[in-house]
């Protein structure tokens, strides 16, 4: 007994002094950063040399985020905020890493440092951490990363600026993708194991990603940061008939004239939800299927397409937006959908069509959208509602 003992306290001391040797040893051998990474990966139970496995993916995300900037807004008063601005400088050396402090005492001032530093140094990327979040999960029209983001900062500040969080809290908690939709932008939110997920929180975040550990800052989570930074730029592609498509096949940016132009009917594929202002602006098209799953179709997005003859919109577009299908000559009809509840100038000016029916009463329809002596014919169900109307008068 007395022997298995001793054996189990040399066996012990022998770990300990080996250790201590190798984190020595790494301290000597690996800057500041490099040495963190190693410590916490072999503290948290895996591999001491867990930098050099990531290597490779750190010189991916080098390669992706290539002469980009970063705008990094950590958690107010973090205590890594300087550990995790450390680690992006020195392992992202091919971006530009600019650090913003918050204060959430002087709204105003944390929101006029964070716009000064948006125009000055116009990022490609923001990565905010608690209290940060709060004030970019909202600005669409840019790739962001929040991790455990704070969506209720008002217990943190002092009862004089309670009113003011909260009053944000209740009107300005709705997520507006379109912003990200028209500019090909992401939002991420990284939640650490125990930090409460509000039932709101998939508006904020269309795409969450939960790991099953504490997270107190971006340094808990650098393999999956990481991992989304190398990703980023590979949600873009061309296919065959070089359309060119964005946010992992989401949105259709815009296809090639010199491949796609000899291209008479096209297919859409289902998981679209956005077609981009010009995408397929002046092509020969004559024929274009249009999945269901699309839900907004841009400006000028079919105009000049003067062989197009034939579409059929989706059932969850709500707009059709400027000159969408302006001289498109040969098209003659088209059948609006009961979700449309507006027209906008010029979207079938130079078309064939002659009459157009309206799904509903309650249309907007702007100056100069249709021709003139274009004629509006009243759907058969709103007829039958106005005539009701009228025997009940």
């Amino acid at each position: 007994m007395i022997k298995r003992i001793y054996i189990g306290m040399t066996s012990a001391l022998f770990a300990t002094f080996l250790i201590a040797y190798l984190m020595v040893w790494l301290s000597g051998n690996l800057d500041d950063s490099q040495y963190v990474d190693c410590y916490r990966a072999f503290v948290s139970g895996g591999l001491v040399l867990s930098y050099q496995a990531n290597k490779k993916l750190i010189e991916t995300v080098n390669e992706n985020m290539k002469r980009k900037t970063i705008l990094y807004l950590p958690d107010f008063r973090s205590k890594y905020a300087d550990d995790v601005e450390i680690l992006l400088k020195e392992q992202l050396i091919e971006c530009k890493v600019v650090k913003v402090d918050i204060d959430i005492n002087a709204y105003q001032e944390t929101e006029k440092s964070i716009s000064q530093a948006s125009n000055l140094y116009r990022p490609d990327l923001i990565i905010a951490e608690g209290l940060g979040a709060f004030f970019i999960h909202r600005s669409g029209g840019i790739n962001r990363i929040c991790v455990n983001p704070d969506l209720h900062p008002s217990y943190r500040c002092d009862e004089r600026l309670m009113k003011m969080y909260t009053e944000m809290e209740n009107v300005g908690l709705v997520f507006n993708r379109l912003s990200d939709i028209e500019k090909c932008a992401h939002c991420w939110g990284i939640f650490g194991e125990g930090k409460e997920r509000r039932d709101f929180s998939i508006l904020h975040y269309p795409n969450i990603i939960t790991v099953c550990r504490e997270v107190h800052s971006s340094l808990d989570v650098v393999d999956e940061l990481f991992s989304l930074l190398s990703n980023i730029d590979h949600s873009r592609w061309t296919d065959e008939h070089g359309v060119q498509y964005a946010e992992y096949g989401r949105v259709l940016v815009k296809a090639d004239y010199a491949l796609f132009r000899s291209v008479e009917e096209y297919v859409i594929p289902q998981g679209v939800r956005t077609i981009q202002d010009y995408a397929f602006n002046g092509t020969n098209l004559k024929r274009i299927t249009i999945p269901d799953t699309v839900i907004f179709i841009g400006q000028y997005a079919f105009a000049d397409c003067r062989l197009l003859d034939d579409v059929v919109l989706p059932p969850r577009i709500d707009k059709i937006r400027k000159a969408t299908f302006q001289n498109c000559t040969s098209l003659s009809t088209v059948k609006l959908t009961k979700a449309i509840y507006r027209i906008e100038s010029n979207a079938f000016t130079g078309t064939a069509i002659k009459a157009i029916e309206l799904p509903h009463k309650n249309l907007t329809i702007e100056n100069g959208a249709f021709d003139d002596g274009v004629k509006a014919v009243v759907s058969m169900s709103d007829m039958q509602s106005l005539l009701q109307d009228a025997k009940m008068c």
